[in-house]
């Protein structure tokens, strides 16, 4: 492995970010830090690199936007190391009591088990010593996924709500009508900037996020009017996301168009029988 880092500033908010060269691929990601708070923990693999990341900026507390272990990766290990607290949504503590097994592609790139996690449960904002962040709930990527909105400076740390304007393949359990309800309602609030787990720093944030949610909208509608003419979850698949790429492989089909259109149509489905029983 290979690990490439930067850190950069934008506004008040620091930037770990850095680049995972693994089997001839590139993985990334982003730790941020804003007036004593550190949001998310980046994966088990750069332990090393976060920790000297946070040695620098001395976070006085740390908070997770979901569970997953290239998010809480190192949770656990800087709450020890570092006497830090963790906040963290229920379901994110619900989770990381007794962390969910990760499938072997993810333990691959990422790291291997995941450390169980303990923190205060925080549900609605968070504070730091000059700035509110109110805390969004925004499931559909995971169920427990939640973004921090600051409307005064316009920031949203999104976590793995944008990732990109648009969507190739997607992880097996995501939701696309859950994650375009999430996108909706974040679009509520005001903001320009958009601290992603993955994609970085966004500028321009409201529209790159109007325009995902164009993205999810149009592959919602396309999917469902297929699937009303009597196409095949497969077939609809080929025609509206009809590249395979290389970590559709790799995962052995955990990361996979088939997903996101399989979570359509089984909100589709669901709807339909919740519809039948009433």
């Amino acid at each position: 492995m290979k690990l490439f880092k930067t850190i950069s500033t934008h506004d008040e908010v620091t930037c770990l970010h850095g680049t995972i060269k693994k089997f001839g691929r590139s993985f990334t990601f982003n730790v941020y830090y804003v007036d004593g708070l550190l949001i998310d923990t980046g994966p088990m693999c750069v332990k090393d690199a976060v920790l000297e990341f946070a040695k620098d900026v001395q976070p006085k507390q740390i908070i997770l936007t979901h569970h997953h272990e290239d998010h809480a990766g190192n949770a656990a290990a800087l709450s020890k190391l570092l006497n830090i607290p963790i906040k963290l949504c229920k379901l994110s503590a619900d989770l990381l009591q007794n962390p969910p097994s990760i499938p072997f592609y993810r333990r691959l790139i990422w790291g291997k088990k995941l450390t169980a996690v303990h923190g205060e449960i925080v549900e609605t904002s968070i504070e730091t010593e000059n700035h509110q962040f109110s805390i969004v709930k925004t499931p559909g990527h995971s169920t427990d996924h939640i973004c921090l909105v600051n409307e005064t400076n316009g920031w949203l740390f999104a976590g793995d709500l944008f990732l990109g304007k648009r969507l190739l393949y997607g992880m097996k359990g995501e939701s696309i009508p859950q994650l375009f309800t999430s996108v909706n309602h974040i679009l509520d609030y005001r903001f320009d900037t958009i601290f992603c787990g993955h994609a970085g720093i966004v500028g321009h944030g409201h529209e790159a996020l109007e325009a995902k949610k164009k993205f999810l909208q149009t592959l919602i509608s396309e999917t469902t009017s297929l699937y009303n003419r009597g196409w095949s979850e497969d077939k609809i698949t080929k025609k509206l996301l009809s590249r395979q790429s290389a970590i559709q492989l790799f995962s052995g089909g955990e990361m996979a168009p088939k997903h996101l259109i399989h979570s359509i149509i089984d909100s589709i489905t669901t709807s339909n029988h919740i519809q039948s029983i009433k």
